[in-house]
């Protein structure tokens, strides 16, 4: 059995010190696994974001053990966080965070671009992944021009540039329509079950719960539910 992407075991994150610290995450433990699609949903203030930032080495917890890619992360200083974020993890977020000033082609090569890959080859590397999320014909379009839906496929081929083990989505549909979500939902799904990357959404978008193989539920910084499914065709 191989190891998971990420395991997290009684992780508590602290915000502050002293009498006004808040705790946002209470002794969370789980397993991210390659390809699967996990879900983590909750209200606003349950935790569910501190733990992705938790999982995406944005931030190091408070206590507990956090494993990514089979390395003890808990305690590592800010750069070794930085290395591994930047050669392991992709990110996705709900405002797609696409400059707009920049043709999609042009916005995945940035990623290219800050890895030093040289402006022809990340031309070719950022068409190459735009045509793999069904976007070839639209990679010379300024995001302006594109539907929020071909915005967020943009962010994801983004995401993708520099080959990541975990894709990590903050909301990723929430500010789509559902024939959007669910052509981005799929797109998820493809890097999880096709190419065995792990795929972590922190959603409240019910609508995609039916597409996803996992979710957790965070309260008050607790995970008070796990379940596992397989996932099914969501109704339009």
């Amino acid at each position: 059995m191989t190891e998971p992407v990420a395991t997290a075991r009684e992780v508590r994150f602290r915000y502050g010190e002293g009498p006004t610290a808040v705790e946002a995450l209470r002794g969370v433990s789980l397993d991210v696994e390659a390809g699967e699609v996990l879900m983590i949903r909750g209200p606003s203030g349950s935790g569910k974001t501190t733990l992705l930032q938790l999982l995406g080495a944005l931030k190091a917890p408070s206590d507990g053990a956090l494993t990514l890619f089979g390395t003890r992360v808990d305690g590592l200083p800010a750069a070794a966080l930085r290395a591994i974020r930047v050669r392991r993890i992709g990110f996705v977020f709900q405002s797609y965070n696409l400059f707009p000033t920049l043709r999609a082609w042009e916005n995945v090569a940035v990623s290219l671009d800050l890895q030093g890959v040289p402006r022809a080859a990340a031309q070719v590397q950022a068409r190459r992944l735009l045509a793999d999320l069904g976007l070839a014909e639209r990679a010379d379009f300024y995001p302006a021009k594109l539907s929020g839906g071909q915005r967020q496929r943009v962010a994801i081929a983004r995401a993708l540039a520099h080959d990541p083990t975990l894709i990590l989505c903050d909301e990723p549909t929430a500010a789509l329509d559902w024939t959007s979500g669910r052509m981005v939902t799929d797109c998820l799904r493809s890097l999880a079950h096709d190419q065995g990357r792990a795929v972590v959404i922190v959603s409240h978008d019910a609508r995609i719960e039916p597409l996803v193989d996992r979710i957790v539920t965070i309260e008050d910084g607790l995970m008070i539910d796990h379940s596992q499914h397989t996932p099914q065709e969501a109704r339009p």
